[in-house]
């Protein structure tokens, strides 16, 4: 998700301070709306001990009531799902080994849930803040390789399992690109995408890959991690890499909770007839105080591991696209395009590479290349959904 568009005015001869003015992206409509705040000292510390009344809210340059106003400040609770099916067989060994050490790189006071799932998602240690029960079920792990993997279902029923008023749920998805449960329907997919988006949820995911896998999980785990802004990376076979991926996602989760920690979830009333997604500014009441304001409160991602093209990326189409997709991310429109061309040489039957590479070429303002590959996408896929938008953008484009 782009970051809210951020500056600074200061207003002269007044206790005010760091008035900030945002954009924010289009929301829903409602009466009371909330924006996410946090305040820091001249060291940049956090602030944490403002009340409602300090809190000065500037809608489209009118004047608000703040109604109240949240410190966030709670453990960091994360669910930790993990195949365990079939597909999970090559790397039984260094599941024992990293996940572990995964959850051992997570803070202490950490609240952490495992769920597993072969044949059916189950819970099978409930969040907890103690590691006992915890480390006892990794140390017993163990793979089921006579199933398929309920991958979908368990991203759906780990994300309804929280309460509405969690926020910023995380999870973290060790996958592979091996037998899973088909199921999912498009508007199962898109209602997961919104329940992604509506309740600030962040994924992150480690993507295995075996000699014989189709890329279904591994595919729909790029997807919701690039969409939640979470942290996403391939590994292409078995191999003690597993041990230190599964460590850089856990300092992923942890860097992007210490973002989120201390920030001010603030509620006010819209003016009447006010435009939602006009300019809000914010100041505090107390001197010497700076901000930052955010129209969601997600964290901001880290730059995606971008693989150079003599990097260690399988030969497989899934892990060439995924290529392109980090790099696109990275906004490396050229290198993108090139990881794209190579998967699309690897399936020349598949239009995902072909839609975004149309996509790059929109970018870049080669609408006749992108016109193109719109053409190639509805000619050797028109049954996917990457032919359904190919379609709709040239009638757009070729009106």
């Amino acid at each position: 998700m782009n970051q809210p568009t951020r500056y600074r005015r200061v207003l002269v001869g007044t206790i005010l301070t760091a008035f900030v003015a945002i954009l924010v992206p289009s929301l829903a409509h409602p009466q009371s709306v909330d924006r996410f705040i946090k305040a820091f000292d001249t060291d940049r510390r956090p602030i944490t001990d403002l009340t409602t009344e300090e809190f000065v809210i500037e809608h489209d340059g009118v004047a608000v009531e703040v109604q109240s106003v949240e410190l966030i400040d709670r453990p960091l609770r994360v669910a930790l799902l993990v195949d365990d099916a079939d597909g999970a067989e090559p790397f039984f060994r260094n599941f024992r080994d990293g996940l572990p050490e995964f959850v051992n790189a997570l803070p202490a006071d950490a609240e952490v849930a495992l769920v597993l799932l072969s044949g059916r998602p189950r819970v099978v240690v409930d969040y907890t803040d103690t590691r006992d029960e915890l480390m006892n079920e990794l140390d017993s792990f163990f793979v089921d390789d006579s199933r398929a993997a309920s991958f979908f279902p368990g991203l759906e029923e780990t994300i309804d399992r929280w309460d509405e008023d969690v926020r910023f749920p995380v999870l973290a998805v060790v996958t592979t690109d091996g037998p899973a449960q088909r199921n999912v329907t498009d508007g199962r997919y898109g209602q997961l995408l919104e329940t992604i988006r509506d309740r600030t949820v962040t994924i992150h995911a480690l993507g295995l890959f075996t000699d014989h896998g189709q890329g279904y999980q591994t595919g729909i785990a790029s997807t919701v991690t690039q969409r939640s802004g979470g942290w996403y990376d391939t590994l292409n076979g078995p191999s003690q890499s597993v041990v230190t991926k599964l460590t850089e996602m856990a300092a992923e989760i942890v860097r992007q909770h210490d973002e989120i920690q201390y920030q001010y979830a603030v509620v006010y009333d819209l003016p009447p007839g006010a435009d939602p997604d006009a300019a809000i500014g914010a100041a505090v009441r107390r001197p010497d105080v700076g901000l930052t304001v955010s129209a969601d409160g997600r964290p901001r991602p880290s730059a995606p591991a971008v693989a150079s093209n003599g990097g260690d990326v399988g030969n497989s189409r899934e892990e060439l696209f995924n290529a392109g997709e980090a790099a696109f991310a990275a906004g490396d429109s050229a290198q993108a395009a090139d990881w794209y061309q190579k998967a699309n040489a690897a399936d020349d039957e598949w239009g995902k590479p072909l839609f975004k590479l149309a996509l790059v070429a929109l970018n870049t303002g080669d609408i006749e290349a992108a016109l193109g590959y719109l053409d190639q996408v509805i000619e050797v896929d028109p049954d996917s959904a990457e032919g359904a938008q190919a379609a709709a953008m040239l009638a757009q484009l070729r009106p």
